[in-house]
C-alpha cells in the first residue's frame, strides 16, 4: 500500500451546542479553542451557525469569504479559512444568508466530509453550532466525537438543553 492510499486521520471534533440561544455558546467555543491552542494543538473553528454566524465578530476579524462561497462553488474550503488571533483558524459561516440556515441533508453531509478531509492539517476541530434542534445542529453534533452542551441557570435554557439531549440520544 502506498502512502497516498492511507486515509488521512480525521481531526478530533467537538461540537458546542445549546438548546437555546444567548447562553454563551460562541464564547465557550472561542475560549475552548484558545485553551487547546495554548496546549499546542492546531485548532480550527467551524462557525456552524451557518446563517447567523458570529465567531468572526467575537474574534475581531472580517473575513472576505464564507462557507456560503464554498457551497456556491465560488471558493474552496481552503480559500475561506482565515487566520484569527492566537493562531486559531476559522471557517466562517455567513451572517444574514437565509439559504445557509436551511441547507439540505446532502449539503450538510458534504460540509462534514470536507472538514474531515483536512486530516493532518488540524488536531482539533471545534464546531460552534446554532441553537436548538434544527437539522444542522443534529448533523454537526452527530459527526463530532464529543458534544459540549452549554446552558444557563434559567428554566428555558435547561428545558431546551434537555430536549436537545433527548433528540441526540435517540438519533
Amino acid at each position: 500500500m502506498s502512502i497516498r492510499s492511507v486515509p488521512a486521520q480525521a481531526p478530533h471534533t467537538i461540537a458546542v451546542a445549546s438548546g437555546k440561544g444567548g447562553v454563551g455558546k460562541t464564547l465557550t467555543t472561542v475560549n475552548l479553542a484558545v485553551a487547546a491552542r495554548r496546549m499546542g494543538q492546531t485548532v480550527l473553528i467551524l462557525d456552524g451557525d451557518l446563517g447567523l454566524a458570529n465567531v468572526d465578530v467575537l474574534m475581531g476579524i472580517s473575513p472576505r469569504y464564507t462557507l456560503a462561497h464554498v457551497l456556491s462553488g465560488e471558493r474552496t474550503l481552503q480559500e475561506v479559512i482565515v487566520q484569527a488571533p492566537n493562531g486559531i483558524r476559522i471557517a466562517p459561516g455567513a451572517s444574514g444568508v437565509a439559504r445557509m440556515a436551511n441547507l439540505s441533508p446532502a449539503e450538510h453531509i458534504g460540509l462534514v466530509r470536507a472538514f474531515s478531509g483536512l486530516g493532518s492539517e488540524i488536531d482539533t476541530l471545534i464546531v460552534d453550532t446554532s441553537a436548538g434542534i434544527a437539522d444542522g445542529v443534529l448533523r454537526f453534533s452527530q459527526a463530532a466525537q464529543h458534544v459540549l452542551l452549554v446552558i444557563r441557570d434559567e428554566p428555558a435554557s435547561i428545558t431546551d438543553a434537555y430536549a436537545l439531549m433527548k433528540v441526540l440520544s435517540r438519533e
